[in-house]
C-alpha cells in the first residue's frame, strides 16, 4: 500500500506527514520530503487589485487564489458599502478580471468578493472597492466642411470630456458616414 487514510483529525488544524522506508533488517531511510495538510480549512481571501470605470459597467481585477480545491469566484456589489448581494461569480481559477455590465452611469457601486472551495466554504471578504460608471462623451458640434482644389476642411467645437484622449474622425460620400478617415488629438 502506498497511502493510508488518518482518522480523528481536528478540522481547520495544521497536520504534517513524512514516510520513511523500512526493510526486512529493520533499517530506516532517511524521512521523505514533508506534506502539509490543512482539513477543511476556509480559504483565505483575495485582493481586489484594481476597478475601472466604463460606460455602463465597471471592470474589476483581482488577486488569483491558490486554493487548491477551488471552486469560483463569489462577487458582491451594490449602491451600499458591505455589499451582501451576489452579482456574478467566476468559476476559472486564472480569471482574474470581470466585467459588470448593465450599471447606471454615475451612480456609485460597492464591490468585494470570496472565494468558495469544492466543500462550499467561502472565504472571509476581499477588501471592498467602489467605482462610478463613466457616461460615453457628449458628441461635438461640427462647425464647418469646406474645401476645394481636391481638399477639404472640416472643423469641430472642442470636447468637454475630462478624460479625453483623440477626435475619431468619420467621411465618406453618402450621408451617415462610417469610414474613418483619420484621428486626431
Amino acid at each position: 500500500d502506498t497511502s493510508l487514510t488518518v482518522t480523528e483529525i481536528i478540522d481547520e488544524t495544521a497536520y504534517f506527514f513524512g514516510v520513511a522506508v523500512i526493510d526486512t533488517n529493520g533499517q530506516e531511510s532517511v524521512l521523505s520530503n514533508v506534506a502539509y495538510a490543512l482539513p477543511n480549512a476556509v480559504p483565505g481571501s483575495v485582493v481586489i487589485s484594481a476597478i475601472r470605470s466604463l460606460g455602463g459597467s465597471v471592470e474589476l481585477t483581482w488577486e488569483a487564489t491558490g486554493v487548491g480545491d477551488f471552486q469560483r469566484y463569489r462577487v458582491y456589489g451594490g449602491t451600499s458599502a458591505n455589499p451582501a448581494t451576489v452579482v456574478d461569480s467566476v468559476g476559472v481559477q486564472s480569471q482574474t478580471r470581470l466585467v459588470l455590465s448593465g450599471l447606471t452611469n454615475g451612480t456609485m457601486y460597492y464591490y468585494r468578493l470570496t472565494v468558495v472551495d469544492a466543500s462550499d466554504q467561502e472565504s472571509p471578504y476581499s477588501n471592498e472597492v467602489t467605482g462610478v460608471p463613466n457616461p460615453a462623451p457628449g458628441a461635438v458640434l461640427l462647425l464647418s466642411a469646406h474645401g476645394s482644389d481636391g481638399q477639404l476642411e472640416v472643423a469641430w467645437s472642442r470636447s468637454g470630456a475630462s478624460d479625453f484622449l483623440r477626435y475619431r474622425i468619420f467621411g465618406g460620400t453618402s450621408s451617415g458616414p462610417t469610414t474613418v478617415v483619420d484621428s486626431v488629438g
